[in-house]
This record gives structure tokens, sequence and C-alpha cells, in this order.
């Protein structure tokens, strides 16, 4: 017997038996417990599914939800459903929980014209949650609705999963019977299959649907990464979707992409996506494809509200449809809203952006005001000269990483180990070393160490980083050259095996080998603009640094530079520009800076902001210069009540 706990949540309930018993066998207690609780007889139903699920019957589990006096709703039964689900499947097949207020507001959003002939798609169906809500709103507005014929002729589902598909018509199955509509065998069009097929309506059988396409399009797409998908799948979407031809794109990418074809001309759809679909580089394709058709009539952004407990995103809701329009209507969710907050802001009016302002590099929604101060934060005349870090495409191999120094003959050298073998590095053929990060590493024991240092086979030649050559190194650098003999078969295996050296121990790449002169370094991912000057004789990776500014006769002093670039304005713009990744922040790749502009300024100007010790005063003086229409006071308030969140 199975012991009785206290006031533990029916999720609590499901993990701590799942594995002691079948699926099967928890579900057909767990549905006898739903019939009891609203007193409908098992004896009488004629559902074939239902009957041979309640077959798998336990008296040990049953006994169990009686003495715990457990009671569940078809929520709870899909709550159960995903509980079930191994964490490798979750992964690998991109599968979330949706919230009902999600699947409820998307149907209701969507489905505002359906009627007793529209058809209705899940292409990615899961447990049933987006197909039992508009099953529900279709009877809401059609009391008359006759539920069975629906389902057997208006309702269709896909999931590449066959426990998705059998679960999905056993909760359809249940909603039926609960409102007095059961039947031994009822014609589902629910089917295993892969979305991305571009023939998937195929699977249907109908001649009608493959020519007119579905009606309604709702879901939660699956989020996988490109890393995840199989070689054959990675082949098949580059083949087949505009939006996966290149980069680092996502499966979900292809959905919306798919959904679009597969619509028909009247149609609807309603996804819940990542929000960083509106600026990620890799999605650049998708939103080509979306801006250019003008398919997008409505989007709400909930920023950094986490709307799923079982996954680290932050979400959108896309509304498409393939009407004229000259407008986008959207919505940004306040920070930190609740669900009754949410409710209510979703259902205030939306503010709208016309299409000519929305560029496909990145769909900012904004108002009037903020594009108005967007644009003068990158039309003033200088731009910044942004580079990446150096490449060795095996930092592990040229680090100095091994904290021990050796002195013979007077010489300096390093001790770095290779399969468990130590070698002696030579002090002259090193440099430090900066991580994109900004952040000194520092040995408070050993001056010698003031950075983390890098094996650096190059000597200048007329302002110029061109390899030491192997009779150089021989002469020179022996015991570096010993070195990278060992590990030459290791070095050759970078690019995929393809050299791009014409030596075997220079860097992979020849990109900022000079790039230890004076800059600005900051991090990609930070919570408030973090850009650091550094002086120091250094090369940098992992990030990028900045060198001053474009189009500018004199070069500007970057220890002012930075001044600008940690006030309020870059602030302001990357919050309305760029994307948050999570934990508030923000991203500060490259993409998001290269537009970003330095007005001129006078000498007088260069000696305040060199000198100004007041943030505030340097932040009130730059919003005047750059002509914005910001309330100071008003945009810092709302910004410590977001960061102390975080």
């Amino acid at each position: 017997m199975l012991e009785v706990i206290d006031k533990q949540t029916n999720i609590e309930f499901i993990k701590k038996i799942l594995d002691k018993y079948s699926t099967k066998e928890i579900l057909s207690e767990i549905i006898r417990n739903y019939f009891t609780e609203k007193k409908i007889p098992i004896e009488s139903l004629k559902n074939s599914l239902i009957n041979e699920l309640l077959g798998y019957s336990n008296l040990d589990i049953r006994n169990y939800i009686e003495e715990n006096e457990l009671h569940f709703s078809l929520k709870n039964i899909e709550e159960f459903l995903y509980a079930s689900l191994s964490e490798n499947s979750k992964k690998e097949n991109g599968i979330v929980y949706t919230p009902s207020l999600v699947s409820d507001f998307i149907v209701e959003e969507t489905l505002k014209s359906v009627n007793k002939k529209s058809s209705i798609g899940d292409f990615s169906c899961g447990c049933g949650e987006f197909l039992l809500s508009a099953l529900k709103y279709a009877k809401h507005i059609i009391p008359s609705l006759s539920l069975i014929d629906f389902v057997e002729n208006n309702l269709f589902g896909v999931d590449i999963l066959p426990e998705h598909v059998y679960w999905t018509k056993i909760i359809i199955s249940l909603f039926l019977i609960e409102n007095g509509e059961d039947k031994n065998n009822i014609h589902f069009n629910i089917v295993v299959g892969d979305s991305t097929d571009k023939n998937i309506l195929e699977k249907f059988n109908s001649e009608e649907l493959k020519n007119r396409g579905i009606d309604f399009i709702i879901g939660n797409p699956p989020y996988v990464k490109i890393q995840e998908l199989s070689s054959n799948q990675k082949k098949y979407l580059q083949q087949h979707y505009m939006s996966c031809k290149s980069g680092s794109y996502n499966l979900f990418y292809a959905f919306i992409e798919l959904s679009l074809n597969i619509l028909s001309e009247n149609g609807k759809i309603g996804y819940i996506v990542p929000n960083h679909l509106l600026k990620m580089k890799s999605a650049f394709g998708l939103r080509a494809l979306l801006v250019d058709s003008r398919s997008i009539y409505k989007v709400i952004d909930f920023k950094d509200n986490q709307l799923f407990s079982n996954a680290q995103t932050y979400s959108a809701i896309l509304f498409l449809d393939k009407s004229e329009k000259s407008h986008i209507l959207y919505k940004n969710i306040q920070s930190n809203s609740n669900s009754v907050s949410m409710k209510k802001e979703l259902k205030n009016k939306f503010d709208q952006i016309r299409y000519d302002d929305v560029n496909p590099e990145s769909i900012n929604l904004l108002d009037e005001i903020e594009l108005l101060n967007i644009n003068k934060i990158e039309n003033q005349p200088f731009t910044l000269n942004i580079s990446t870090g150096i490449a060795t495409q095996k930092d592990k191999l040229y680090l100095i990483d091994y904290t021990k120094k050796e002195v013979n003959n007077d010489k300096e050298y390093f001790v770095k180990k290779y399969n468990d073998t130590p070698f002696l590095i030579e002090k002259e053929i090193t440099i430090p070393i900066i991580k994109g990060s900004g952040e000194k590493k520092v040995n408070t024991n050993n001056n010698f160490y003031e950075f983390n240092r890098i094996i650096y086979p190059y000597e200048n030649m007329n302002g110029n980083a061109v390899p030491i050559s192997i009779d150089t190194m021989k002469e020179k650098f022996p015991n570096t050259l010993n070195y990278f003999i060992a590990i030459k078969d290791e070095l050759s295996k970078r690019n995929a095996g393809k050299p791009t050296v014409n030596i075997w121990y220079e860097y992979g790449r020849s990109q900022a080998l000079n790039s230890h002169v004076p800059k600005i370094i900051f991090p990609t991912n930070s919570l408030n603009p973090n850009f650091v000057y550094f002086t120091d004789y250094a090369l940098f990776n992992n990030g990028y640094a900045i060198y001053g500014v474009n189009n500018s006769v004199e070069s500007i002093d970057l220890d002012i530079l930075a001044k600008i670039l940690n006030s309020v304005i870059m602030k302001y713009y990357i919050e309305n520009t760029s994307y948050m990744i999570g934990g508030g922040y923000f991203c500060f790749q490259k993409k998001y800076l290269k537009n970003f502009s330095i007005p001129h300024f006078e000498k007088d100007e260069l000696t305040f902001i060199k000198n100004c010790d007041s943030k505030r005063e340097l932040d009130l003086y730059l919003i005047e210069k750059y002509q914005l229409d910001i309330n100071y006071e008003e945009y810092m308030n709302k910004r410590i009540v977001f960061e102390e969140l975080y």
C-alpha cells in the first residue's frame, strides 16, 4: 500500500509514484477520480479509448488518491501527462507546458470569427491544451455546436510523439463526455508526424483542406536549437525553409513559415514564441519574411515576465494573417506582472507602429516619442569603431593557465602542461590578455601575473603582425617551438581540419592581432552599460572592443567616450533596441551597437564630460545634447525598481 501524505500538490503526488507504476495505470485512476468528481457513471461510457484506458485500473493508486483526498481537473490531467515525460524527451523535442492564461488568450484572440465550418489546427499539439481551448471557445460562441461533429470535421492536430497524439485524443474525449457527448469510435484528425514536412496536410486525406488551407492555426511551436537537430533535419530545413537557410536558427522558425504557407486566404495564426525572435540575429531571415509580407498584425511582448515555470525563456505572442495592413498593433507587458495584472494589461488598448518604421534587422516596438529618441541617437555624426578580439580557435592551447614561473640563466619562463607533460614557454613570446568581460585577472601573490597571458607567435613588421618564422623560433624560442611541435596535431583539427594558416602555430584567424593598443572593452551581456577603458598593453578575446569613433578627423579621448557609453543614453538605447537574455541582463553584441552614434563636442564640452563626477549631471547634460524627450527622474525610478527585482 502507498502511504498517506500531507498537503501535497497533485504534481508532488505524481512525482512520488511515477517510477512505481505505469503512466496508463496512474492515468486510469486519475480519470476514474475525474469522472467521480463530475458525477459521470463509468458503466455507461461508450468511448472506446476511455474504456480501454480504464481497464488499466490499480487499487493501490485508487486508495492512495481517495485517502489523500486528491481531486483532478482536465488541467491537472494535462499537468500529469507533461510530468510523465522524461527531461530528455522535453529537451529533444522542445516541449514546454503552456499555462491556461496563455492558451486561452491566444485562442480567444485568434478565433474571433470562428464558425461551424472553420478548420482549426495545432501542428505541435502536445497534450492537446490548445485544441481543448479552441473546442471550449467554439462551444462558448456557438452554443448549438455539436462537439463531436466539430472534432471529426474541423479540428486538426499533429505531433511528432505518438504518446502526445494519444493523450490529446484522451483529453478531448474527456471534455466531450463532460459536455454530454459520447460515441464509441470518434474519427480524430490528430496524427503522428513531423510538421516541418512540406506536405503535412496530406496526412489528413482531405482535398478541400489541401486546396483551401487551415483557417485558424494556434499553438506553442517547439523550441529546438540547431545544435540539437540531427544532420538530416538540418539539411531538410535548409532546403525547404527560407527562415532556416543559414545561421543559428531554431526549429520554431520553420513552424511559423510553414503555418503561413498552409494558412487559408482569410485565416489567422496565434503562436507563443520566444521574444528574442523580434531582435536576435539568427532570426533575421524569418523577420524579413514576416515584415516583407506584412504578415504580423498583432504582437505582445512579455518582456522579462516568466510565463513558463518549466523553461528559461521570455515570451511574445505573434498574431499573423495574409491581409493588407499598414500598421502592427503591439503591447509591451510591464516587468514583474503577475497573472492578475497581466490579464488586465492584455485587455488594455493596443499601441500601433507603422510598417514603414519597422526594420527586419530588429523589430522595435516603440511609440512615436521612443522612435524619435532612437532616431536621434542613431543619427549623430560619428559611429563606434568596434572590433572583435583575437580568435586562436584553440584558446586552451595558447593561454598561460599554469601558474608557475621558472628562471634559467636570467631568462624567465612559464610552465605550461600538455597531456600532463610540462613545457617551458619563454616569457618574451607571451603577451597579457584581457577577457571580453573586461575583468583583469590579477594574481596578488606575484606581480608577474598582472593579467592572464597568451602565447603570441607574432612579431611587428612595419606596423603589421606577422608570424614568427620557424628559424627565428628555433633561435629565440626553442622551448616554445618544442611545445608547438607537441600540439601540432591538435592545432591541425581547427576549422574542421581545413587549414587556414601558413605555419601551424599561427592563430586560427588573423583578426585583431594588433589589438594590444588602448581600448574600451565591454561584456556581451550586462545588466547595465559596462564599458571599461584599458590603457594596458594587452590583447583581448571573447568579446568586443571599441577603439574610437568612425568618420572623425580628430581622435576622441577614450576615457571621455567610455563615460558617454556608460551613461543613460546607452542604457535607454539598449533597452529599446536589444533583447533581454535572462536575469535582467541585456545583450550588448556589436549588432545592437553598430548604429549607436556620438555627437560632435566642442573642446569645452569634452572638458566638462571628462571632469564631471556626477552621473545625474552628466546624464542630464547628454539628454539635452542628444535632444531627447526623456523624463529622467521617472525613467531612472523605473529602472531602480526593475533592477531590484534581480
